[in-house]
């Protein structure tokens, strides 16, 4: 009953997933690790409900620490000296405040399921960074491919034409020699 309840849980959020082109990546991305968290950690309906809210915390802060570390190549060229290594101190408080809230969040988690369960929790995480990661090097692999064979198809096509090109030119040339030939006569 409960796998049956968890299996369409992650089939409607599958779906909505995909139905909604038009939401942005992260939204798809978070819906499709809910499915994946869900099936494997095989929560009570106590549990989720004690759990995603902890969860979903602390996946709020991890991302605020990300955009706050987050600097692109041009800003960092533009940063003096002084400022880099102010930068860098402020990295290094992120870090420890972002090890702070990792104990905090294991806490909370304790509290709120078994051991076991916390375990498999990581096991899914892990799992799911690997397989998206997987995903995506398919569909680059796919995208290559797909550009390869497009890019074989244009060069038989211009070789085609090429060909074309050179017999036509061919021929135009065969009734000028003949017209000349005719010409002389």
């Amino acid at each position: 009953m409960k796998k049956t309840r968890i299996l369409i849980i992650v089939i409607f959020i599958s779906a909505t997933v995909f139905a909604q082109h038009k939401k942005p990546n992260r939204e798809k991305m978070d819906a499709l690790r809910i499915a994946h968290i869900t099936s494997n950690l095989d929560l009570t309906q106590s549990e989720a409900q004690a759990f995603w809210p902890v969860y979903n915390e602390n996946e709020n802060n991890r991302r605020q620490f990300r955009e706050a570390k987050k600097l692109n190549h041009d800003e960092i060229i533009n940063l003096t000296d002084a400022e880099a290594e102010i930068h860098l101190k402020k990295m290094m408080a992120l870090e420890e405040q972002k090890e702070k809230q990792e104990k905090l969040y294991l806490k909370k988690l304790i509290k709120v399921l078994p051991a076991k369960k916390i375990l498999l929790l990581k096991n899914s995480d892990h799992s799911f960074r690997r397989k998206v990661l997987e995903q995506l090097r398919q569909r680059r692999n796919t995208e290559r491919k797909e550009r390869s064979e497009k890019m074989k198809d244009k060069r038989s096509e211009i070789v085609k034409e090429r060909k074309e090109k050179i017999e036509e030119l061919k021929n135009k040339r065969k009734e000028k020699v003949e017209e000349l030939k005719k010409s002389k006569k």
